[in-house]
């Protein structure tokens, strides 16, 4: 799709998958799109609330994102800590003034399941 200005995630979204044992982690990066003509400087990035404590967000403030350039900004790491489906948002802020490149959001979802299913070839029979 065609992004005409302002402030993008260049992923539609973070998928940290399934985590299947207790204090497993994931690393995912985000990365921003400044469609505009001008560099904005990090201000922030973190969880909307309610904010999931599973979630760690860490990212250099006066990161520069340069103009019509896309760059890594913060990284994510999701520890599955607790069971169940997760879902949430997080934001990103700039130094702009312009409404179209203050922030952008980027959701994400996680997945932890405790304990796995292992099957032998030898005794597995499928009809």
């Amino acid at each position: 799709s065609v992004m005409k200005g302002g402030l993008h995630t260049a992923q539609a979204d973070l998928t940290f998958d399934t985590m299947i044992t207790p204090g497993q982690r994931r690393d995912l990066a985000i990365s921003i799109l400044n469609a505009g003509p001008n560099n904005l400087a990090i201000t922030d990035v973190s969880a909307t609330p309610p904010v999931d404590p599973q979630l760690k967000i860490s990212f250099r403030k006066g990161t520069v994102v340069q103009a019509n350039t896309e760059r890594v900004v913060a990284a994510a790491t999701y520890t599955g800590n607790r069971e169940g489906r997760f879902m949430g948002t997080i934001q990103v802020t700039t130094n702009a003034s312009d409404p179209a490149f203050k922030y952008t959001e980027v959701t994400y979802h996680s997945r932890v399941l405790f304990g796995s299913i292992q099957t032998s070839s030898q005794n597995t029979t499928f009809v």
